[in-house]
Formats: C-alpha cells, structure tokens, sequence
C-alpha cells in the first residue's frame, strides 16, 4: 500500500508506527484511513478514538465484511473445515464492540478478489499443510485442492479468492463520535 500511495503527485505521510505510539498530530489530517490492519478489529474504541483525534475530516476503515479467515490468505481457498479459524466477519466483530455512540455514519460493503501468484502449487499446499499441523498422509488432498483452483499464470499459478470489505466512514462534519 505504501508503495501505491508513494506514487500520487502530492503523496500521504506514511508513518511507521503502531498506532497507539504514533506520534500524529491532533487534527492534522484531512482524512485518516486504516485498512487492512488489526486495530479495528481488536481495539475499535481506543483505536476510533485516536483516528478522530488525528483527523479534520474524515475517518475511514476497511475490514472483513464476508465469512472467511482472517489468519492466512490462502486459507480463503480452503474449505473451512479443513482451516478451523473463525469466520465471522469482521464488520460483525467491529460493529459489535463499539459503543452505541461510536456507530460510523456510513457503511459500504466492495467486493474484490484477492489474486495471489505462487511459483508451485505444491509448495503452498505444503505450507498450509504445516500451518494447519497437517500429517503427510493429508497433504495430497491440499494439493490436489489447490490445484483445481489454480490457474497457469506468467509468474506461476494464480489463486483467485473473492472477497467482500466493509467501508465504515465517520464524518466530523456530520456531528456525532469525535464532536
């Protein structure tokens, strides 16, 4: 993402911090935007409270809006009984432990597809295999798994994993959390 956002004319202040030890001023950004981060996952209330802090405008986060695992990105491949992690989504964990007044304005829910390239199928199938404490006897069914999804690819096999992201947005301007 740093990279992406390096290249517009007029760049963002990356800062490389976890955010309860960021050193940001107060108000001093347009719009603060968290993705793919643990954050609001694990601490919405502290973290919300710090974005509002650091931001003029608006608050945005993107998180998990689909069942799926949160763990591994391959997982996303598998089915879940073979992954084990949970799969409530993370728009449902978040919304859930914010205060009733910490509601965001608004809510979109994207879809996307995450496409990972792999030099070897078999490869990843092994690491998920040792991820997921696997025996050996097992693994041929990772692999043959993977390889029914996997498509020839110029840089190997491509894995393609729809995903769905929710986008919680908060407004200073609308009144409300952080007024």
């Amino acid at each position: 993402m740093r990279a992406r956002l390096a290249r517009f004319d007029d760049p963002p202040r990356a800062i490389a911090s976890g955010w309860d030890a960021a050193d940001v001023p107060a108000g001093g950004h347009d719009t603060v935007l968290a993705a793919n981060i643990a954050a609001p996952l694990q601490e919405p209330n502290a973290f919300l409270l710090h974005c509002l802090a650091w931001a003029r405008g608006t608050v945005i986060w993107v998180v998990p809006a689909q069942h799926g695992p949160r763990g591994m990105c391959f997982a996303g491949c598998l089915p879940a009984a073979w992954h084990g992690e949970d799969e409530t989504p993370g728009v449902d964990v978040v919304l859930r432990a914010l205060a009733p007044s910490a509601r965001p304005h608004s809510i979109a829910v994207v879809e996307w597809t995450f496409s990972g390239i792999v030099a070897e199928v078999e490869q990843l199938a092994n690491y998920l295999a040792d991820r997921l404490g696997w025996p050996q006897s097992r693994r041929p069914d990772m692999s043959a798994h993977l390889a029914r999804q996997a498509r020839p690819d110029a840089g190997g096999y491509r894995l393609d994993i729809p995903r769905k992201s929710a986008v919680l947005v908060w407004a200073h301007d609308r009144g409300g959390v952080g007024e």
